[in-house]
Protein backbone atom coordinates (compact mmCIF):
# COMPACT_ATOMS: atom_id res chain seq x y z
CA UNK A 1 0.00 0.00 0.00
CA UNK A 2 2.52 2.80 -1.03
CA UNK A 3 1.29 6.29 0.14
CA UNK A 4 1.95 8.32 -3.18
CA UNK A 5 1.29 6.13 -6.24
CA UNK A 6 -1.80 6.42 -8.63
CA UNK A 7 -3.57 2.87 -6.93
CA UNK A 8 -2.30 2.67 -3.40
CA UNK A 9 -4.32 -0.64 -2.62
CA UNK A 10 -3.49 -3.18 -4.95
CA UNK A 11 -5.45 -6.91 -4.05
CA UNK A 12 -4.08 -9.95 -5.27
CA UNK A 13 -6.80 -12.07 -4.30
CA UNK A 14 -10.24 -11.43 -3.37
CA UNK A 15 -12.80 -14.26 -2.39
CA UNK A 16 -16.32 -13.12 -2.07
CA UNK A 17 -19.04 -14.95 -0.47
CA UNK A 18 -22.13 -12.91 -1.45
CA UNK A 19 -24.52 -12.90 -4.12
CA UNK A 20 -24.07 -12.23 -8.22
CA UNK A 21 -26.28 -9.13 -7.64
CA UNK A 22 -24.19 -8.03 -4.97
CA UNK A 23 -20.57 -8.50 -6.08
CA UNK A 24 -20.61 -4.92 -7.97
CA UNK A 25 -21.67 -3.50 -4.76
CA UNK A 26 -18.54 -4.80 -2.76
CA UNK A 27 -16.88 -3.59 -5.67
CA UNK A 28 -17.52 -0.14 -5.46
CA UNK A 29 -17.59 0.12 -1.62
CA UNK A 30 -13.93 -0.99 -1.94
CA UNK A 31 -13.12 1.78 -4.58
CA UNK A 32 -14.65 4.32 -2.91
CA UNK A 33 -13.41 3.39 0.56
CA UNK A 34 -11.08 6.03 2.64
CA UNK A 35 -8.07 3.77 3.24
CA UNK A 36 -5.33 5.41 5.85
CA UNK A 37 -2.66 7.13 4.66
CA UNK A 38 0.99 5.82 5.12
CA UNK A 39 4.13 7.15 5.00
CA UNK A 40 4.76 8.73 1.88
CA UNK A 41 6.37 5.80 0.00
CA UNK A 42 6.09 2.99 3.13
CA UNK A 43 4.49 -0.33 1.20
CA UNK A 44 2.48 -2.18 3.42
CA UNK A 45 1.68 -5.51 2.51
CA UNK A 46 -1.08 -7.55 4.76
CA UNK A 47 -1.42 -11.34 4.74
CA UNK A 48 -5.10 -11.27 5.06
CA UNK A 49 -8.35 -9.25 5.34
CA UNK A 50 -11.40 -11.38 6.88
CA UNK A 51 -14.63 -9.03 6.67
CA UNK A 52 -18.18 -9.87 7.65
CA UNK A 53 -20.66 -6.69 6.50
CA UNK A 54 -23.25 -5.71 4.40
CA UNK A 55 -21.90 -5.47 0.74
CA UNK A 56 -22.70 -1.45 0.66
CA UNK A 57 -20.51 -1.43 3.91
CA UNK A 58 -17.34 -3.52 3.32
CA UNK A 59 -15.51 -1.00 2.03
CA UNK A 60 -15.41 1.35 5.69
CA UNK A 61 -15.39 -2.17 7.21
CA UNK A 62 -12.19 -2.95 5.53
CA UNK A 63 -10.81 0.28 5.85
CA UNK A 64 -11.44 0.24 9.67
CA UNK A 65 -9.44 -3.36 9.77
CA UNK A 66 -6.67 -2.12 7.33
CA UNK A 67 -6.24 0.75 9.99
CA UNK A 68 -6.00 -1.66 13.40
CA UNK A 69 -3.87 -3.98 11.45
CA UNK A 70 -1.36 -1.32 10.67
CA UNK A 71 -0.62 -0.72 13.77
CA UNK A 72 0.85 -4.07 14.49
CA UNK A 73 3.15 -4.04 11.77
CA UNK A 74 6.62 -5.81 12.05
CA UNK A 75 9.67 -5.40 9.67
CA UNK A 76 10.07 -7.60 6.94
CA UNK A 77 14.03 -7.70 8.07
CA UNK A 78 12.98 -8.91 11.37
CA UNK A 79 13.03 -12.61 12.74
CA UNK A 80 9.06 -12.40 13.09
CA UNK A 81 8.18 -11.13 9.97
CA UNK A 82 6.73 -15.02 8.59
CA UNK A 83 4.18 -14.90 11.99
CA UNK A 84 2.95 -11.62 11.35
CA UNK A 85 -0.51 -10.31 9.86
CA UNK A 86 0.90 -7.28 8.79
CA UNK A 87 4.54 -6.18 7.49
CA UNK A 88 6.23 -2.63 6.07
CA UNK A 89 8.75 -1.69 3.44
CA UNK A 90 10.07 1.47 4.13
CA UNK A 91 9.95 2.39 0.59
CA UNK A 92 10.61 0.29 -2.94
CA UNK A 93 14.28 0.66 -2.58
CA UNK A 94 13.56 -0.80 1.09
CA UNK A 95 11.32 -3.79 -0.99
CA UNK A 96 14.16 -4.48 -3.51
CA UNK A 97 16.89 -4.85 -1.09
CA UNK A 98 14.94 -6.88 0.76
CA UNK A 99 14.47 -8.73 -2.49
CA UNK A 100 17.87 -9.00 -3.14
CA UNK A 101 18.70 -10.55 0.09
CA UNK A 102 16.32 -13.37 -0.13
CA UNK A 103 17.46 -14.17 -3.65
CA UNK A 104 21.46 -14.81 -2.52
CA UNK A 105 20.13 -16.43 0.99
CA UNK A 106 16.45 -18.22 0.11
CA UNK A 107 14.62 -19.60 3.12
CA UNK A 108 12.58 -22.74 3.60
CA UNK A 109 9.44 -21.45 1.52
CA UNK A 110 9.18 -17.58 0.02
CA UNK A 111 7.97 -15.21 2.50
CA UNK A 112 4.31 -15.02 2.31
CA UNK A 113 4.37 -11.01 1.50
CA UNK A 114 6.41 -12.03 -1.61
CA UNK A 115 3.85 -14.20 -2.69
CA UNK A 116 2.05 -13.07 -6.07
CA UNK A 117 4.00 -10.45 -6.54
CA UNK A 118 5.09 -9.61 -10.93
CA UNK A 119 9.03 -9.08 -10.07
CA UNK A 120 9.55 -11.84 -7.80
CA UNK A 121 7.61 -14.24 -10.36
CA UNK A 122 9.61 -12.76 -12.91
CA UNK A 123 13.41 -13.56 -11.25
CA UNK A 124 13.01 -16.40 -9.39
CA UNK A 125 13.46 -18.63 -12.36
CA UNK A 126 16.58 -16.64 -13.23
CA UNK A 127 20.14 -17.83 -12.16
CA UNK A 128 21.27 -15.53 -9.68
CA UNK A 129 23.18 -13.15 -11.39
CA UNK A 130 20.51 -12.39 -13.65
CA UNK A 131 17.90 -12.58 -11.45
CA UNK A 132 19.87 -10.05 -8.87
CA UNK A 133 20.61 -7.49 -12.09
CA UNK A 134 17.01 -7.57 -12.85
CA UNK A 135 15.81 -6.63 -9.36
CA UNK A 136 18.07 -4.04 -9.07
CA UNK A 137 17.03 -2.63 -12.47
CA UNK A 138 13.34 -3.38 -12.41
CA UNK A 139 13.09 0.30 -11.88
CA UNK A 140 16.49 2.02 -12.96
CA UNK A 141 15.59 5.39 -11.35
CA UNK A 142 15.44 3.34 -7.68
CA UNK A 143 19.19 2.23 -8.39
CA UNK A 144 21.20 5.21 -5.89
CA UNK A 145 18.79 4.63 -3.09
CA UNK A 146 18.46 0.64 -3.61
CA UNK A 147 21.96 0.49 -3.34
CA UNK A 148 22.39 3.01 -0.28
CA UNK A 149 19.87 0.20 1.38
CA UNK A 150 22.30 -2.37 0.19
CA UNK A 151 25.48 -0.70 2.00
CA UNK A 152 23.48 0.19 5.24
CA UNK A 153 22.27 -3.58 5.60
CA UNK A 154 25.73 -4.90 4.48
CA UNK A 155 24.49 -6.58 1.80
CA UNK A 156 26.05 -4.88 -1.22
CA UNK A 157 29.40 -7.08 -1.18
CA UNK A 158 27.41 -10.12 -1.51
CA UNK A 159 24.95 -9.01 -3.81
CA UNK A 160 28.33 -7.36 -6.54
CA UNK A 161 30.07 -10.61 -6.12
CA UNK A 162 27.16 -13.03 -6.95
CA UNK A 163 26.46 -10.04 -10.12
CA UNK A 164 30.00 -10.39 -11.53
CA UNK A 165 31.58 -7.69 -13.28
CA UNK A 166 30.51 -8.68 -16.71
CA UNK A 167 26.86 -8.32 -15.63
CA UNK A 168 27.72 -4.89 -13.86
CA UNK A 169 29.00 -3.20 -16.55
CA UNK A 170 25.60 -4.41 -18.50
CA UNK A 171 23.81 -3.35 -15.69
CA UNK A 172 25.58 0.16 -15.38
CA UNK A 173 25.00 0.53 -19.25
CA UNK A 174 21.53 -0.18 -18.81
CA UNK A 175 21.23 3.00 -16.40
CA UNK A 176 22.76 5.31 -18.23
CA UNK A 177 20.94 4.42 -21.67
CA UNK A 178 17.86 4.94 -19.29
CA UNK A 179 18.67 8.04 -17.91
CA UNK A 180 19.93 9.88 -20.81
CA UNK A 181 23.28 10.26 -19.42
CA UNK A 182 26.22 10.66 -21.68
CA UNK A 183 29.12 8.35 -20.55
CA UNK A 184 30.93 5.48 -22.79
CA UNK A 185 32.04 2.85 -19.90
CA UNK A 186 34.15 1.82 -22.86
CA UNK A 187 35.84 4.74 -22.86
CA UNK A 188 36.85 5.64 -19.64
CA UNK A 189 40.42 4.04 -19.44
CA UNK A 190 41.69 6.30 -22.41
CA UNK A 191 39.40 9.40 -21.10
CA UNK A 192 41.06 12.38 -20.28
CA UNK A 193 41.32 12.51 -16.33
CA UNK A 194 40.25 16.16 -15.23
CA UNK A 195 42.82 17.66 -12.59
CA UNK A 196 42.14 20.37 -10.25
CA UNK A 197 43.80 23.29 -12.36
CA UNK A 198 41.55 22.83 -15.29
CA UNK A 199 39.59 26.16 -15.11
CA UNK A 200 36.56 25.07 -17.63
CA UNK A 201 35.42 22.35 -15.51
CA UNK A 202 35.93 23.81 -11.92
CA UNK A 203 32.74 23.06 -10.68
CA UNK A 204 33.02 19.30 -11.52
CA UNK A 205 36.20 18.82 -9.92
CA UNK A 206 35.52 21.41 -6.06
CA UNK A 207 31.96 20.76 -6.04
CA UNK A 208 33.07 17.08 -5.44
CA UNK A 209 34.79 17.33 -1.86
CA UNK A 210 32.49 15.38 -0.23
CA UNK A 211 34.12 12.40 -2.18
CA UNK A 212 37.40 13.02 0.10
CA UNK A 213 35.56 12.23 3.25
CA UNK A 214 32.30 10.08 3.61
CA UNK A 215 31.50 8.89 -0.07
CA UNK A 216 34.94 8.04 -0.70
CA UNK A 217 35.69 6.31 2.51
CA UNK A 218 32.07 4.33 1.99
CA UNK A 219 32.48 3.40 -1.62
CA UNK A 220 36.71 2.22 -1.18
CA UNK A 221 35.26 -0.25 2.79
CA UNK A 222 33.74 -1.75 -0.24
CA UNK A 223 35.97 -1.77 -3.16
CA UNK A 224 38.34 -3.39 -0.79
CA UNK A 225 36.15 -6.55 -0.18
CA UNK A 226 36.14 -6.97 -4.01
CA UNK A 227 38.33 -9.06 -6.27
CA UNK A 228 40.33 -6.60 -9.02
CA UNK A 229 37.98 -6.64 -12.01
CA UNK A 230 34.59 -6.34 -10.16
CA UNK A 231 36.12 -3.50 -7.78
CA UNK A 232 36.68 -1.36 -11.24
CA UNK A 233 33.12 -2.48 -12.26
CA UNK A 234 31.81 -1.13 -9.19
CA UNK A 235 34.01 1.56 -9.16
CA UNK A 236 32.46 2.68 -12.66
CA UNK A 237 28.84 2.71 -11.40
CA UNK A 238 29.86 4.35 -7.86
CA UNK A 239 31.33 6.91 -10.09
CA UNK A 240 28.31 7.58 -12.20
CA UNK A 241 26.09 7.49 -8.88
CA UNK A 242 28.22 10.36 -7.30
CA UNK A 243 27.79 12.67 -10.22
CA UNK A 244 24.13 11.85 -10.57
CA UNK A 245 23.78 12.53 -6.99
CA UNK A 246 25.86 15.74 -7.05
CA UNK A 247 26.49 17.52 -10.27
CA UNK A 248 23.98 15.55 -12.94
CA UNK A 249 24.32 18.39 -15.56
CA UNK A 250 27.79 17.11 -16.18
CA UNK A 251 26.42 13.08 -17.16
CA UNK A 252 24.65 15.00 -20.17
CA UNK A 253 27.84 16.73 -21.57
CA UNK A 254 29.64 14.13 -23.54
CA UNK A 255 33.12 15.74 -23.58
CA UNK A 256 32.67 16.46 -19.99
CA UNK A 257 31.21 13.27 -18.51
CA UNK A 258 33.42 10.75 -19.35
CA UNK A 259 36.03 12.80 -18.00
CA UNK A 260 34.65 13.81 -14.38
CA UNK A 261 33.23 9.48 -14.13
CA UNK A 262 37.08 8.75 -15.55
CA UNK A 263 37.91 11.32 -12.22
CA UNK A 264 36.39 9.63 -9.67
CA UNK A 265 36.47 6.19 -10.63
CA UNK A 266 40.35 6.66 -10.58
CA UNK A 267 40.31 8.70 -7.27
CA UNK A 268 38.51 5.46 -5.86
CA UNK A 269 40.59 2.59 -7.13
CA UNK A 270 43.51 4.45 -5.87
CA UNK A 271 42.38 4.68 -2.51
CA UNK A 272 41.30 1.17 -2.69
CA UNK A 273 45.08 0.51 -3.51
CA UNK A 274 46.25 2.23 -1.07
CA UNK A 275 44.57 0.60 1.43
CA UNK A 276 44.59 -2.93 0.48
CA UNK A 277 47.72 -5.35 1.92
CA UNK A 278 49.97 -6.47 -0.75
CA UNK A 279 48.56 -9.34 -1.89
CA UNK A 280 49.11 -11.57 -5.21
CA UNK A 281 46.04 -11.42 -7.12
CA UNK A 282 45.96 -15.46 -7.24
CA UNK A 283 46.13 -15.61 -3.61
CA UNK A 284 43.74 -13.43 -2.75
CA UNK A 285 41.77 -14.27 0.94
CA UNK A 286 38.37 -16.58 0.56
CA UNK A 287 36.35 -13.92 1.78
CA UNK A 288 37.18 -11.75 -1.35
CA UNK A 289 37.13 -14.65 -3.70
CA UNK A 290 33.32 -15.30 -6.05
CA UNK A 291 31.38 -17.56 -4.16
CA UNK A 292 31.33 -21.12 -5.96
CA UNK A 293 28.46 -22.99 -6.97
CA UNK A 294 29.11 -26.75 -6.49
CA UNK A 295 28.74 -28.02 -9.91
CA UNK A 296 29.42 -24.42 -11.57
CA UNK A 297 26.08 -24.11 -13.28
CA UNK A 298 24.14 -21.56 -12.63
CA UNK A 299 21.02 -22.16 -9.88
CA UNK A 300 17.89 -20.65 -9.95
CA UNK A 301 16.13 -19.53 -7.04
CA UNK A 302 14.58 -22.64 -5.89
CA UNK A 303 17.93 -24.86 -6.22
CA UNK A 304 19.47 -22.53 -4.24
CA UNK A 305 16.21 -22.68 -2.05
CA UNK A 306 17.01 -26.49 -2.18
CA UNK A 307 20.50 -26.69 -1.38
CA UNK A 308 19.72 -23.62 1.36
CA UNK A 309 17.80 -25.85 2.68
CA UNK A 310 20.65 -28.46 3.42
CA UNK A 311 23.18 -25.59 4.54
CA UNK A 312 20.91 -23.90 6.56
CA UNK A 313 18.38 -26.48 8.86
CA UNK A 314 15.02 -24.37 9.57
CA UNK A 315 15.50 -24.34 13.47
CA UNK A 316 18.99 -22.63 12.81
CA UNK A 317 18.59 -20.01 10.00
CA UNK A 318 21.32 -17.96 8.57
CA UNK A 319 23.07 -15.37 10.89
CA UNK A 320 22.11 -12.67 8.20
CA UNK A 321 18.55 -13.32 8.87
CA UNK A 322 19.25 -12.31 12.76
CA UNK A 323 18.62 -8.43 11.80
CA UNK A 324 16.97 -5.71 14.26
CA UNK A 325 13.37 -5.84 14.31
CA UNK A 326 11.10 -2.39 12.52
CA UNK A 327 12.53 0.75 12.53
CA UNK A 328 10.64 3.78 13.80
CA UNK A 329 9.31 6.24 11.04
CA UNK A 330 12.46 8.95 11.61
CA UNK A 331 14.85 6.08 11.40
CA UNK A 332 13.11 4.81 8.54
CA UNK A 333 13.35 8.08 7.15
CA UNK A 334 17.16 8.19 7.89
CA UNK A 335 17.66 5.07 6.62
CA UNK A 336 16.17 5.54 2.94
CA UNK A 337 17.65 9.14 3.18
CA UNK A 338 13.83 10.57 3.28
CA UNK A 339 13.40 13.94 3.78
CA UNK A 340 10.66 16.54 4.08
CA UNK A 341 9.64 20.33 5.17
CA UNK A 342 6.76 23.10 4.52
CA UNK A 343 7.36 26.16 2.50
CA UNK A 344 5.18 28.50 1.41
CA UNK A 345 7.00 29.15 -2.00
CA UNK A 346 6.06 25.55 -2.76
CA UNK A 347 4.92 27.32 -6.74
CA UNK A 348 8.94 27.96 -7.23
CA UNK A 349 8.85 24.37 -8.32
CA UNK A 350 6.52 24.87 -10.89
CA UNK A 351 9.43 26.91 -12.92
CA UNK A 352 11.18 23.64 -13.23
CA UNK A 353 8.69 23.35 -15.89
CA UNK A 354 9.84 26.15 -17.81
CA UNK A 355 13.69 24.48 -17.70
CA UNK A 356 12.34 21.86 -19.55
CA UNK A 357 11.19 23.60 -22.56
CA UNK A 358 13.61 23.86 -25.44
CA UNK A 359 14.16 27.39 -25.03
CA UNK A 360 15.22 27.18 -21.80
CA UNK A 361 17.04 23.81 -22.18
CA UNK A 362 19.35 25.51 -24.95
CA UNK A 363 20.41 28.70 -22.83
CA UNK A 364 21.90 26.51 -19.68
CA UNK A 365 22.42 22.83 -21.12
CA UNK A 366 26.37 23.37 -21.63
CA UNK A 367 26.20 25.34 -18.05
CA UNK A 368 29.01 24.07 -15.54
CA UNK A 369 26.27 24.73 -12.56
CA UNK A 370 23.46 23.03 -11.39
CA UNK A 371 19.90 23.73 -12.15
CA UNK A 372 19.19 24.83 -8.89
CA UNK A 373 21.61 27.30 -8.65
CA UNK A 374 19.89 29.08 -11.85
CA UNK A 375 16.99 28.12 -10.27
CA UNK A 376 17.39 30.14 -7.11
CA UNK A 377 19.49 32.81 -9.14
CA UNK A 378 16.60 33.73 -11.46
CA UNK A 379 14.49 34.07 -8.50
CA UNK A 380 17.17 36.52 -7.24
CA UNK A 381 16.55 38.34 -10.55
CA UNK A 382 12.90 39.08 -10.13
CA UNK A 383 13.34 39.85 -6.29
CA UNK A 384 12.03 36.45 -5.10
CA UNK A 385 12.12 36.23 -1.71
CA UNK A 386 12.37 32.50 -0.61
CA UNK A 387 11.25 31.52 2.61
CA UNK A 388 13.99 29.63 4.93
CA UNK A 389 12.60 25.85 4.69
CA UNK A 390 13.10 26.39 0.46
CA UNK A 391 16.71 28.19 0.97
CA UNK A 392 18.10 25.26 3.16
CA UNK A 393 16.74 22.76 0.53
CA UNK A 394 18.42 24.99 -2.73
CA UNK A 395 21.51 25.07 0.08
CA UNK A 396 21.67 21.01 0.31
CA UNK A 397 21.33 20.57 -2.79
CA UNK A 398 24.17 22.70 -4.23
CA UNK A 399 26.64 21.16 -1.41
CA UNK A 400 26.71 24.33 0.64
CA UNK A 401 27.15 24.19 4.05
CA UNK A 402 24.34 26.33 5.02
CA UNK A 403 21.66 28.79 3.16
CA UNK A 404 23.99 32.18 4.01
CA UNK A 405 26.15 30.87 1.41
CA UNK A 406 23.27 31.42 -1.11
CA UNK A 407 24.31 35.10 -1.28
CA UNK A 408 27.83 34.67 -2.50
CA UNK A 409 26.58 33.26 -5.66
CA UNK A 410 26.73 35.99 -8.58
CA UNK A 411 24.27 36.22 -11.62
CA UNK A 412 25.88 35.36 -14.34
CA UNK A 413 25.17 35.60 -18.09
CA UNK A 414 23.49 32.12 -18.54
CA UNK A 415 20.89 33.28 -15.39
CA UNK A 416 19.70 37.07 -17.36
CA UNK A 417 18.99 34.85 -20.36
CA UNK A 418 17.01 32.33 -18.13
CA UNK A 419 15.19 35.36 -16.55
CA UNK A 420 14.47 37.13 -20.04
CA UNK A 421 12.79 33.80 -21.34
CA UNK A 422 11.19 33.41 -18.39
CA UNK A 423 9.53 37.28 -18.60
CA UNK A 424 8.94 36.44 -22.63
CA UNK A 425 7.40 33.45 -21.43
CA UNK A 426 5.01 33.84 -18.30
CA UNK A 427 5.65 37.63 -18.07
CA UNK A 428 2.64 39.03 -18.65
CA UNK A 429 0.67 36.58 -17.09
CA UNK A 430 -1.37 37.64 -14.01
CA UNK A 431 -0.39 35.33 -11.46
CA UNK A 432 3.22 36.17 -12.01
CA UNK A 433 5.05 35.97 -9.84
CA UNK A 434 3.30 36.11 -6.69
CA UNK A 435 0.47 34.11 -7.71
CA UNK A 436 2.67 31.64 -8.91
CA UNK A 437 5.54 31.33 -6.38
CA UNK A 438 2.88 32.04 -3.14
CA UNK A 439 1.57 28.42 -2.34
CA UNK A 440 1.97 26.44 0.70
CA UNK A 441 3.54 23.07 -0.22
CA UNK A 442 4.89 20.14 1.88
CA UNK A 443 7.85 18.36 -0.31
CA UNK A 444 9.17 14.91 0.30
CA UNK A 445 12.61 14.44 -0.80
CA UNK A 446 15.40 11.60 -1.35
CA UNK A 447 18.18 11.14 -3.72
CA UNK A 448 16.30 10.53 -7.13
CA UNK A 449 12.60 11.74 -6.15
CA UNK A 450 10.76 15.11 -5.25
CA UNK A 451 7.06 14.78 -4.27
CA UNK A 452 5.47 18.32 -3.74
CA UNK A 453 2.12 18.46 -2.24
CA UNK A 454 -0.54 21.06 -2.95
CA UNK A 455 -3.84 21.57 -1.36
CA UNK A 456 -6.73 20.60 -3.75
CA UNK A 457 -7.84 23.86 -3.43
CA UNK A 458 -4.95 25.93 -4.70
CA UNK A 459 -5.23 24.29 -8.34
CA UNK A 460 -5.39 27.38 -10.80
CA UNK A 461 -6.82 27.02 -14.22
CA UNK A 462 -4.22 30.17 -15.76
CA UNK A 463 -1.36 27.78 -14.36
CA UNK A 464 -2.85 25.18 -15.55
CA UNK A 465 -3.05 26.29 -19.54
CA UNK A 466 0.39 27.28 -19.18
CA UNK A 467 1.09 24.01 -18.31
CA UNK A 468 3.13 24.68 -15.24
CA UNK A 469 1.45 22.28 -13.27
CA UNK A 470 1.86 19.14 -15.18
CA UNK A 471 3.83 16.81 -13.21
CA UNK A 472 7.50 17.04 -14.45
CA UNK A 473 8.79 13.31 -14.33
CA UNK A 474 12.20 12.54 -14.82
CA UNK A 475 14.73 15.76 -15.14
CA UNK A 476 17.63 14.43 -16.06
CA UNK A 477 19.55 17.77 -15.66
CA UNK A 478 18.33 17.82 -12.45
CA UNK A 479 18.78 14.21 -11.58
CA UNK A 480 15.81 13.86 -9.72
CA UNK A 481 12.08 12.69 -10.60
CA UNK A 482 9.65 15.22 -9.61
CA UNK A 483 5.86 15.00 -9.00
CA UNK A 484 3.02 17.06 -7.93
CA UNK A 485 -0.08 16.16 -5.76
CA UNK A 486 -2.85 17.60 -4.82
CA UNK A 487 -4.63 16.69 -1.83
CA UNK A 488 -7.42 17.27 0.46
CA UNK A 489 -4.94 17.40 3.32
CA UNK A 490 -5.77 20.82 5.80
CA UNK A 491 -1.98 20.95 7.14
CA UNK A 492 -1.40 22.07 2.94
CA UNK A 493 -3.75 25.00 3.35
CA UNK A 494 -2.82 28.85 3.61
CA UNK A 495 -0.01 30.54 2.17
CA UNK A 496 2.33 30.64 4.92
CA UNK A 497 4.56 27.58 6.79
Amino acid sequence: MPGKQDNPVSINQLHLHCGAAQRATVMDALDCADWPDTADREIIVLRRLEIESEPWAIGKEAAARVRYLIGKTASPWGIDAAQAETVVFADQADYVAYLCRELLHPSASSPWFLNNHPLVKQVTALPLSSALASTLLDDPLLLPAAIEQLIERDLATEVLRAVGSRQLDKLTEQLLYTTGFSVDLGSLQEAPVLDDTDSTVQTTTTDIAVLDSHEKQRWVALLNRLPASLAESTASLAAVLVLWDQLPHILLQRDLAASAVARIRRQLLDARLAQRPSVHPRSQPDDLMPEARPNGQPENMQKRRERGLEQYPPETPPTLRDVPTRLTGEEQAKDSGQSHFFTSRGGCFYLLNLLRQPAFLAAFERSEHSAWRHLYLVCVVFGIELDDPLLAFIARQLQLDNAEDLGTLQVTETDRRLAGLTKQRIGHQAFWPEGLIHRKARVHYDRTHIDVDFHSSSVSLEIRLAGLDVNPGWLPWLGRVVHFHYLDDPSLLGGSS
